[in-house]
């Protein structure tokens, strides 16, 4: 009996180590990491990288989404698109052009849905023009803006900052220019958005 109670005692004294006596439900180094030199910002900020052709961004973009509505008046939210190769970029350059109409967000669901429910390949300016016509979007305006100096210097912006914050894959998510977290650290669905309101909130 005596042995049983030291047992469990020394278990609770273990985990009270591995938690710094601090009772914290998220850990740095299992759900997020520190980001080596990195700087607090003064406003609450989340930055979400991502892909339109990333199949684990489509999956939580939902969640990104309810959490976004309730999050939008009190945290600074921005969204980089990732631009790693010609594909990639394109679907940058696909983000960016509509977010410069100012009407990306609104069109977000429907690029998702149509490239992995629908397998469409919108990997060209001449396939995202097709597309965007067909769900009403000024097309052409679409077009001059995709090679715009507005939209190569956002490109050239999201290349700087995925090598800046060491990002590898997507979707990744970078909160108060201090805290990493992705989905393979903080969980998928509602419990990645949990930890990234954690981060927000220390």
């Amino acid at each position: 009996m005596w042995n049983n109670s030291l047992r469990v005692g020394l278990i609770g004294l273990a985990f009270l180590l591995l938690t710094g006596f601090t009772g914290e439900r998220f850990l740095d180094g299992t759900d997020y990491k520190v980001i080596p030199n990195g700087k607090k910002s003064t406003t609450p900020t989340v930055i979400e990288f991502f892909s339109y052709g990333c199949s684990h961004c489509f999956s939580v973009e939902g969640d990104f989404e309810k959490w976004f509505e309730k999050k939008k008046d009190s945290v600074k939210v921005l969204r980089i698109p990732a631009a790693w190769n010609p594909r990639f970029e394109a679907l940058a350059r696909l983000y960016l052009a509509l977010d410069e109409m100012g009407i990306a967000e609104a069109h977000s669901e429907a690029i998702f849905t149509a490239i992995h429910t629908e397998h469409r390949d919108l990997s060209s300016k001449t396939a995202q023009m097709e597309f965007l016509r067909g769900i009403g979007v000024d097309s052409e305006r679409f077009g001059k803006l995709y090679d715009s100096p507005e939209v190569n210097e956002r490109v050239e912006a999201s290349i700087k900052a995925l090598v800046k914050y060491r990002i590898g894959g997507v979707p990744a998510f970078v909160v108060n220019d201090l805290y990493f977290t992705d989905i393979g650290m903080g969980g998928q669905g509602a419990a990645l958005f949990d930890v990234i309101d954690f981060l927000l909130a220390r």
